[in-house]
């Protein structure tokens, strides 16, 4: 049964993403003070829907509504990765839900990493939903 943790995480690449708007999953995280090293990437998907709050403030035309869950503005959307990770020096491996917050974070024009949830190994099974 998935778990929902949704805590902020550092995470780590071998090399800076080339869109840092758009990373790829990350290669190591740290939760809890803990370094998991990221094993595989089992899925990953996007979700660029803007609050309901804030689509109607926009007052947009109902094809740019539309639009705008599939295209990304600045600012607004997550980029999701369902991952296989281990503690360092562990060949044991969880499952678990990250995202990319493109929302700026502070002072940086940087978006913000979170750990959504752990995932148990019967909601990896084809055609569970979470």
């Amino acid at each position: 049964m998935a778990t929902f943790v949704g805590e902020k995480i550092d995470v780590t690449f071998t090399h800076p993403p080339v869109a840092a708007k758009r990373p790829p999953a990350p290669e190591s995280f740290v939760w809890h003070g803990r370094r998991f090293t990221v094993r595989e990437v089992l899925a990953e998907w996007q979700d660029f829907e803007r609050p309901a709050e804030q689509r109607v403030i926009f007052e947009r035309a109902p094809f740019n509504l539309r639009a705008g869950g599939r295209h990304a503005s600045w600012g607004f959307g997550k980029t999701y990765f369902r991952i296989r990770a281990s503690t360092d020096g562990s060949v044991e491996t969880g499952a678990f839900e990250v995202f990319y917050d493109r929302r700026p974070s502070g002072k940086s024009r940087l978006g913000s990493w979170t750990l959504y949830r752990t995932l148990a190994e019967e909601d990896l099974l084809p055609g569970k939903s979470c």
